[in-house]
Protein backbone atom coordinates (compact mmCIF):
# COMPACT_ATOMS: atom_id res chain seq x y z
CA UNK A 1 0.00 0.00 0.00
CA UNK A 2 1.29 3.39 -0.83
CA UNK A 3 0.35 6.48 1.13
CA UNK A 4 1.42 9.64 0.26
CA UNK A 5 1.56 12.37 3.05
CA UNK A 6 3.18 15.83 2.14
CA UNK A 7 4.59 16.55 5.82
CA UNK A 8 5.00 20.44 5.41
CA UNK A 9 0.87 20.53 5.70
CA UNK A 10 -1.01 17.53 6.97
CA UNK A 11 2.14 15.32 8.13
CA UNK A 12 3.88 17.21 10.23
CA UNK A 13 3.14 14.76 13.51
CA UNK A 14 4.66 11.96 10.88
CA UNK A 15 7.93 14.12 10.00
CA UNK A 16 8.13 14.29 14.12
CA UNK A 17 7.81 10.81 14.27
CA UNK A 18 10.30 9.61 11.60
CA UNK A 19 12.56 12.84 12.15
CA UNK A 20 12.43 14.03 8.66
CA UNK A 21 13.87 16.80 7.95
CA UNK A 22 14.49 17.44 4.27
CA UNK A 23 11.72 17.05 1.03
CA UNK A 24 11.25 14.93 -0.55
CA UNK A 25 12.23 11.87 1.89
CA UNK A 26 10.47 9.05 0.83
CA UNK A 27 9.77 6.26 4.32
CA UNK A 28 9.52 2.76 3.56
CA UNK A 29 7.59 1.57 6.80
CA UNK A 30 5.75 -1.99 8.10
CA UNK A 31 2.34 -1.91 8.62
CA UNK A 32 3.49 -1.60 12.30
CA UNK A 33 5.21 1.69 11.91
CA UNK A 34 8.58 0.07 12.28
CA UNK A 35 10.92 1.85 9.37
CA UNK A 36 13.04 -0.16 7.14
CA UNK A 37 14.43 2.75 4.58
CA UNK A 38 14.24 5.75 2.95
CA UNK A 39 15.32 7.70 0.29
CA UNK A 40 16.27 11.23 1.11
CA UNK A 41 16.08 14.00 -1.92
CA UNK A 42 15.83 13.79 -5.16
CA UNK A 43 16.97 10.73 -7.44
CA UNK A 44 16.79 10.43 -11.66
CA UNK A 45 14.64 7.69 -12.81
CA UNK A 46 16.78 5.25 -13.38
CA UNK A 47 18.58 5.64 -9.57
CA UNK A 48 15.07 6.09 -8.00
CA UNK A 49 13.85 2.46 -9.50
CA UNK A 50 17.79 1.08 -8.42
CA UNK A 51 16.66 1.72 -5.54
CA UNK A 52 13.19 0.30 -4.91
CA UNK A 53 14.79 -2.71 -6.52
CA UNK A 54 17.39 -2.53 -3.50
CA UNK A 55 15.17 -2.17 -0.93
CA UNK A 56 12.42 -5.06 -1.75
CA UNK A 57 15.38 -7.00 -2.23
CA UNK A 58 16.31 -6.00 1.77
CA UNK A 59 19.52 -5.21 0.83
CA UNK A 60 21.54 -2.47 2.86
CA UNK A 61 18.33 -1.44 4.40
CA UNK A 62 18.46 -0.36 8.08
CA UNK A 63 16.13 -2.95 8.82
CA UNK A 64 18.46 -5.55 7.27
CA UNK A 65 21.76 -3.66 8.88
CA UNK A 66 20.33 -3.78 12.11
CA UNK A 67 19.51 -7.52 12.35
CA UNK A 68 23.06 -8.86 10.62
CA UNK A 69 24.49 -6.42 13.12
CA UNK A 70 23.27 -7.56 16.26
CA UNK A 71 24.19 -11.06 15.14
CA UNK A 72 27.81 -10.08 13.88
CA UNK A 73 29.28 -7.63 16.36
CA UNK A 74 32.85 -7.88 15.08
CA UNK A 75 32.40 -6.64 11.25
CA UNK A 76 33.28 -3.34 11.25
CA UNK A 77 32.24 -2.66 7.83
CA UNK A 78 28.88 -3.79 8.76
CA UNK A 79 28.62 -1.48 11.66
CA UNK A 80 30.33 1.58 9.21
CA UNK A 81 27.28 0.93 7.05
CA UNK A 82 24.60 0.87 9.89
CA UNK A 83 26.15 3.72 11.69
CA UNK A 84 25.51 5.73 8.39
CA UNK A 85 21.94 4.96 8.29
CA UNK A 86 21.17 5.72 11.46
CA UNK A 87 22.98 9.35 11.17
CA UNK A 88 21.07 9.54 8.16
CA UNK A 89 17.52 8.79 10.08
CA UNK A 90 18.71 11.54 12.24
CA UNK A 91 18.65 8.74 15.61
CA UNK A 92 22.17 9.94 16.53
CA UNK A 93 21.97 8.14 20.36
CA UNK A 94 21.57 5.04 18.87
CA UNK A 95 24.35 6.28 16.06
CA UNK A 96 26.65 6.77 18.98
CA UNK A 97 27.03 3.27 19.98
CA UNK A 98 27.52 2.05 16.38
CA UNK A 99 30.61 4.71 15.55
CA UNK A 100 31.88 3.78 19.22
CA UNK A 101 31.85 0.21 17.83
CA UNK A 102 33.38 0.97 14.29
CA UNK A 103 35.92 3.05 16.30
CA UNK A 104 36.85 -0.14 18.84
CA UNK A 105 36.99 -2.27 15.84
CA UNK A 106 38.91 -0.16 13.59
CA UNK A 107 43.06 0.30 13.70
CA UNK A 108 44.20 3.70 15.62
CA UNK A 109 44.83 6.31 12.99
CA UNK A 110 43.02 4.68 9.94
CA UNK A 111 40.78 6.81 7.96
CA UNK A 112 37.80 4.86 9.58
CA UNK A 113 38.91 5.35 13.29
CA UNK A 114 39.30 8.95 12.61
CA UNK A 115 35.81 8.78 10.71
CA UNK A 116 34.51 7.18 13.40
CA UNK A 117 35.85 9.41 16.40
CA UNK A 118 34.35 12.50 14.54
CA UNK A 119 30.92 11.23 14.36
CA UNK A 120 30.82 9.38 17.32
CA UNK A 121 31.60 13.10 18.90
CA UNK A 122 28.80 14.73 16.24
CA UNK A 123 26.05 12.16 17.00
CA UNK A 124 26.78 12.80 20.92
CA UNK A 125 26.20 16.17 20.02
CA UNK A 126 23.58 16.35 18.06
CA UNK A 127 21.84 13.71 20.79
CA UNK A 128 22.36 16.01 23.75
CA UNK A 129 22.40 19.23 21.73
CA UNK A 130 25.49 19.72 23.83
CA UNK A 131 27.88 21.48 21.23
CA UNK A 132 30.73 21.48 23.72
CA UNK A 133 31.03 17.63 23.18
CA UNK A 134 31.85 18.71 19.35
CA UNK A 135 34.11 21.58 20.60
CA UNK A 136 36.01 18.99 22.64
CA UNK A 137 36.56 17.13 19.58
CA UNK A 138 38.11 20.06 17.86
CA UNK A 139 40.21 20.97 20.04
CA UNK A 140 41.90 17.38 20.30
CA UNK A 141 41.72 16.58 16.32
CA UNK A 142 44.82 16.91 14.22
CA UNK A 143 42.96 16.00 11.26
CA UNK A 144 42.20 19.13 8.95
CA UNK A 145 39.24 17.22 7.06
CA UNK A 146 37.66 16.51 10.08
CA UNK A 147 38.36 19.58 11.64
CA UNK A 148 36.33 21.60 8.35
CA UNK A 149 33.47 18.84 8.87
CA UNK A 150 33.37 19.61 12.57
CA UNK A 151 32.76 23.26 12.21
CA UNK A 152 29.90 22.98 9.87
CA UNK A 153 28.31 20.47 12.01
CA UNK A 154 28.99 22.78 15.23
CA UNK A 155 27.18 25.45 13.13
CA UNK A 156 24.22 23.84 12.66
CA UNK A 157 23.91 22.95 16.19
CA UNK A 158 24.37 26.43 17.55
CA UNK A 159 21.38 27.07 14.51
CA UNK A 160 19.30 24.31 16.15
CA UNK A 161 19.53 25.82 19.77
CA UNK A 162 19.05 29.17 18.50
CA UNK A 163 22.29 30.43 19.91
CA UNK A 164 23.15 33.65 17.81
CA UNK A 165 26.16 34.51 20.39
CA UNK A 166 27.92 31.14 19.50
Amino acid sequence: MVLKIDAEKEGEEVARRYNVHGYPTILFVRADGKEVERIIGYLPPERFLTEIERINRGEDTYESLYLESTKDQTNAELALKLARKLDQRGDYSDAVKIWERVQGLSEAGSETFLLSTFKAAESKARSTENPSLLEEFLANTGSPVYRSVALQSLVSIYRSNEDAEA
